[in-house]
């Protein structure tokens, strides 16, 4: 969940236009839920509350005692007073293929938030057809057997490998910066010059059939300090459609997660009366070794 969450973090917090005056603004500080939940694993929260910076605005997260409820397709599963450090907090219920899961917080003086996601019904089904080297570049071609009904993906690229830390060799994990001839992604690589670290596609094209994708990636990514590179990994993820219509927002606009204009958008993620997202992915795992 983390390459995940660290994606759209950085994509709000740096696309932010810094020249805007927030003075001129009348700001509401409101609770920003942040949580992308793996299919089988437990819902893992993490809850902060937007600032009205002088520079760019930002996020602190918050300490304390906040009331949790947590419902399972119409059920309660979980409700209690429990503690929030540093902005975490987990819960101990694993998220379902197929459910639906709400979530309310209340927390001090803030609005109370709600919110409710789906999780996919899929575990997506993927390959990783290995890496042809042309050049200072590798393309990396996955295959995907699209499903019946409509379907969000995310797509992202690693290399991982051992570094050399102090006397030790530790495994490391880096992401790809990565282009696609394929025109099946959304704005963020819109054409094969532009590079992202992450693709989000629909399958409305793909008619129920298998699709092959090529990602194309510079042997410069894999260079890091102290490091050997091994394995590409591929991870594709099935993602709700909240999260895939979040993402879109994230690259098209620039104030959704408590930014100056936040105040005055209708687009807060699906938090109502706070900000932020909470949704829900399955994930699948490829990799092929470098040789």
């Amino acid at each position: 969940m983390r390459g995940i969450f660290y994606i759209a973090l950085l994509i709000a917090l740096c696309s932010c236009e810094k020249q805007i005056p927030l003075t001129k603004f009348d700001f509401t500080e409101k609770l920003v839920l942040t949580s992308y939940n793996n299919a089988g694993e437990n819902i893992g929260l993490w809850v902060s509350h937007s600032v009205n910076s002088v520079s760019i605005p930002k996020l602190d997260d918050i300490d304390g005692m906040a009331k949790v409820l947590l419902k399972e397709d119409g059920n309660i599963v979980f409700f209690n007073t429990i503690l929030i450090e540093k902005g975490r907090l987990d819960l101990p219920i694993a998220a379902k293929l197929g459910s639906e899961y709400e979530i309310e917080i209340e927390f001090e003086d803030y609005p109370p938030i709600l919110a409710k996601d789906i999780v996919p019904t899929i575990q997506p089904n993927t390959n990783l057809n290995g890496l042809v080297e042309y050049g200072d570049k590798y393309k990396a071609t996955f295959s995907i057997q699209d499903q019946f009904h409509e379907e969000f993906y995310l797509v992202e690229l690693y290399v991982t490998g051992k570094q050399k830390v102090g006397l030790d060799s530790v495994y490391a994990s880096f992401p790809v910066n990565f282009s696609s001839p394929d025109k099946v992604f959304l704005s963020n690589i819109s054409t094969v010059s532009s590079t992202s670290n992450f693709g989000v596609f629909s399958d409305e094209l793909f008619n129920g059939g298998a699709r092959d994708i090529s990602l194309i990636f510079s042997k410069s990514e894999l260079d890091e300090p102290n490091f050997t590179p091994s394995n590409v990994k591929l991870r594709l993820s099935s993602i709700s459609s909240t999260m895939f219509y979040y993402y879109m927002d994230l690259l098209e606009n620039n104030h959704i997660y408590g930014g100056p204009l936040a105040s005055y958008s209708f687009n807060t993620g699906n938090i109502e009366d706070g900000l932020g997202i909470f949704s829900f992915y399955s994930a699948a795992l490829d990799s092929v070794s470098l040789k």
